[in-house]
């Protein structure tokens, strides 16, 4: 349980719109582990979304192409 609560998953650092290609200053890190861990954000850099995203939001593979 602690390691998911202080964990940090990859979120949006912004808003993003659809079709958006996902840069490294689009993206932040925060707990808890719920989501995609930072050592893992080489597979969202260079991807395109399929749907626009909020600030905070946990990025997902079903969101990118």
């Amino acid at each position: 349980k602690p390691l998911k609560k202080m964990g940090k998953s990859i979120v949006a650092a912004c808003d993003l719109q659809e079709g958006h290609i996902i840069a490294q200053s689009d993206l932040a890190y925060k707990s808890p582990a719920d989501g995609i861990p930072p050592y893992e954000n080489n597979r969202l850099i260079g991807k395109k979304l399929k749907k626009a995203m909020n600030a905070d939001e946990l990025f997902s593979m079903d969101n990118i192409e």
